[in-house]
């Protein structure tokens, strides 16, 4: 059936867990709260004009969110995959309701991270472009036992502001393949990510220099 928004499918007795859902082109879906794992799928995110949709609030384990132009996820569930979209932000709640998304393909012009207090867990981060500009914080952070692979993970900082980093607060994970960019006064990989790092090959970052310490056979190529 046709439905108004989002909310309405959730709240219609008639969409049930494994339905795919499709936003129209010309769309502009309100912020939604999903509550059953469905899979929502847009017509690409080139432009709104693909169909757009504000903030969804994912309460449910196991959502699929496919080919979307978002302003972002706000996650309490788990299993979350997010394929081929372009959104703001990705970020958890709550840490120990949000482990196991997969974040693929995307592009994401803000941040993406867990939760400060207990770090999601098990993330599968590949082949994205994260990119913050306009945020204080750090651009992938609060997350533990992830993959992160094939990523450019860029933080744009004026230089007013320090200490904030490209990666920060991952750990026991394992980060290969990705380029890690600094601007400013914002650092490319925080010293925990290095020290905890199950695996960290073959990335280019952009510290100054490794830091003291930085165990050789988990560094990768400062630029």
């Amino acid at each position: 059936g046709d439905f108004a928004n989002l909310n309405a499918a959730m709240s219609d007795e008639r969409v049930k867990d494994g339905d795919v859902l499709k936003i129209l082109p010309n769309s502009s879906i309100p912020n939604s709260t999903i509550t059953k794992a469905v899979t929502i799928e847009g017509n690409g995110y080139s432009s709104r004009e693909d169909g757009y949709c504000g903030t969804m609030y994912v309460n449910s384990d196991g959502v699929t969110i496919r080919n979307l132009y978002s302003y972002g996820v706000v996650l309490q569930g788990k299993n979350l995959t997010v394929e081929r979209c372009r959104m703001s932000t990705i970020h958890a709640t709550d840490g120990n309701s949000a482990d196991n998304a997969t974040i693929r393909g995307c592009l994401i012009a803000g941040y993406v991270c867990g939760y400060y207090k207990n770090p999601a867990k098990g993330w599968k981060i590949y082949n994205n472009i994260i990119s913050v500009s306009n945020y204080t914080g750090d651009a992938l952070a609060y997350l533990s036992e992830a993959t992160i692979d094939h990523n450019i993970i860029v933080n744009f900082r004026e230089s007013l502001y320090s200490g904030v980093y490209a990666v920060n607060k991952v750990t026991q994970s394992s980060l290969t393949n990705n380029i890690l960019i600094r601007s400013g006064n914002s650092e490319g990989v925080g010293s925990d990510v290095i020290n905890t790092a199950t695996k960290f090959e073959y990335n280019i970052h952009t510290n100054t220099s490794n830091p003291s310490g930085w165990p050789t056979n988990k560094a990768g190529f400062a630029y």
